[in-house]
């Protein structure tokens, strides 16, 4: 394995907040779509 240092967990904790925000902007963008449409 990779010797894992701070600078990696925190790159690697950064990629997950980045993908898990557009997930979650994402979501609330297309149900917002939804209500305004129905």
């Amino acid at each position: 394995m990779l010797p894992v240092t701070s600078s990696t967990i925190v790159a690697l904790a950064r990629k997950l907040l980045v993908a898990l925000w557009k997930y979650v902007s994402a979501g609330v963008i297309i149900e917002g779509a939804e209500l305004t449409t129905a």
